[in-house]
């Protein structure tokens, strides 16, 4: 489905992922790894404790496997949480994969392929499309009625034509909140999305999420003094 209202983890991850519990010996753990794997085709694998505790997953990679580090949480986690969860472990180098203890058992994932299907991508975009309104909306209220076309030029533009990067521009407000050319890297962080994830080119790319949602919650403080 499309996302609507509040989104939570529930809602987009891939749910019942299987597992092997991890045995002192290694070699008894591999092997009913590959007997599962063989059997039903996996190439991804909860390592469990004995107390049925996720503590890793064994991700097949080319003909043989990696064991990689997850992050844990729950169903109930807010979409924000868990593609930010993803987003460190992506600038740390480690293979971004959040676990989740299903409300009705079991266990599912998100991994970048989950945090790049539809729920999570139309909820980036609606949460975009409605700050860029709002920011309109704040620089109405403050009796802006047009904007430059670009920053540099003397040509103007009306505020309710202008795009998210005339509106951000727009005199020192928005500037000063995000520094260091974070307002060029929003509104290209949206293109980027509809231009490639949207067009089914590239998956999102989960190390720029961090900043962005930064950004969006530093924008949404501002418009809201």
């Amino acid at each position: 489905r499309v996302a609507s209202g509040d989104v939570i983890a529930s809602d987009f991850m891939r749910p019942f992922m299987v597992g092997v519990r991890e045995e002192e010996l290694p070699s008894v753990t591999e092997d009913a790894r590959d007997s599962l794997s063989m059997a039903n085709d996996f190439s991804n694998i909860l390592i469990l404790s004995s107390e049925r505790e996720p503590v890793g997953l064994f991700r097949k990679s080319g003909e043989g496997w990696l064991r990689e580090e997850v992050g844990l949480s729950t169903w109930g986690a807010k979409i924000e949480n868990v593609l930010g969860q993803l987003s460190n472990m992506d600038r740390r180098g480690t293979h971004p994969l959040v676990v989740f203890r299903m409300k009705e058992g079991g266990f599912g994932i998100i991994s970048q392929e989950e945090a790049s299907g539809d729920v999570p991508v139309f909820w980036l975009l609606k949460t975009l499309a409605v700050l860029e309104r709002r920011c309109r909306e704040w620089l109405v209220s403050k009796g802006v009625d047009e904007v430059r076309r670009y920053w540099n030029t003397k040509d103007m533009v009306p505020i309710e034509k202008a795009s998210f990067g005339q509106i951000l521009h727009h005199g020192s407000w928005f500037s000063e909140a995000l520094s260091g050319g974070r307002i060029n890297y929003l509104v290209h962080f949206r293109n980027d999305i509809v231009h490639s994830v949207v067009a089914e080119r590239d998956p999102l790319d989960l190390g720029d999420i961090s900043l962005a949602l930064r950004s969006i919650k530093v924008l949404e403080k501002l418009i809201s003094t």
